[in-house]
């Protein structure tokens, strides 16, 4: 592979000079290409899951093929969130600025924020990746210690034995208590928020209804009784949780971060 040098000019940023590299090094249509891949993927991801939904909402589905159902679409998140929020929250999902706000929508149908991630994951995890009182994402919680530089509290020495069961709550709990954390934070790595903007927090609150419609209510409704889908509704998060933490965990495994100024 070419070492490439830079020399940073007092017209252009690093960051610019290195994006220009980039795109010399993987060719002109690079982006392109990949833009396309992304959008196949995703509509196929959102066609399995509204599937999914529909199946959930209005036929009635023996009980162990309902709970599957379940796990799918909890399954599903993980890649909805990776391939089309994620993208679309660092402007990658798409080269047009309406397709990446589009993108984003996504999180509300999962009964979050794009707002609040963007904050968390972007002026704050990618900002200081693994560094205290700046990564929120290693200060989430005193239950579980996910850095030597985090105090020792007396319970981590056992959390060996019950990490395993908190992160099957890893979505749950991100749904019911991370969010409404997130309203009353004013720090989110370097970047100061006095007063979040209402219309951000009306969302945040209208996809944690819509959350619970798709997921309770609608089922209810039309297809299963009450106690069945309050079991889909567990089973549900507990299969997205999984995914999630083993997707994530091992990929922001790291040491020795410091703050280089």
């Amino acid at each position: 592979m070419e070492i490439l040098k830079y020399r940073v000019s007092k017209q252009k940023s690093f960051f610019q000079e290195l994006k220009i590299d980039v795109f010399k090094v993987l060719g002109e249509n690079y982006r392109k290409e990949a833009n396309k891949s992304l959008a196949l993927k995703s509509i196929l991801l959102l066609g399995i899951f509204s599937i999914g939904l529909l199946s959930s909402w209005f036929i009635s589905l023996p009980i162990l093929v309902y709970l599957m159902v379940m796990v799918i679409l909890g399954v599903i998140c993980l890649p909805l969130i990776l391939n089309i929020g994620h993208e679309a929250v660092h402007r990658n999902f798409s080269t047009y600025k309406r397709y990446n706000k589009w993108g984003k929508g996504v999180f509300l149908l999962l009964g979050t924020s794009a707002y609040f991630w963007e904050l968390r994951h972007n002026s704050s995890h990618h900002a200081y990746t693994s560094v205290k009182d700046l990564d929120l994402d290693i200060e989430q919680t005193n239950i579980i210690r996910l850095s030597s530089v985090q105090k020792h509290l007396k319970h981590h020495k056992y959390q060996h034995l019950y990490m395993p069961f908190a992160f099957c709550c890893y979505t749950l709990v991100w749904f019911l208590f991370r969010d409404f954390k997130d309203l009353n934070k004013e720090k989110f790595g370097s970047k100061s928020v006095k007063k979040h903007p209402f219309n951000e927090v009306l969302k945040l609150f209208l996809a944690k209804i819509w959350h619970i419609i798709f997921l309770l209510v609608m089922p209810s409704l039309f297809a299963q009784n009450f106690g069945i889908v309050s079991i889909g509704f567990l089973v549900f998060h507990l299969a997205a949780s999984i995914t999630t933490t083993f997707a994530l965990i091992s990929t922001h495994v790291g040491k020795d971060q410091e703050i280089v100024s």
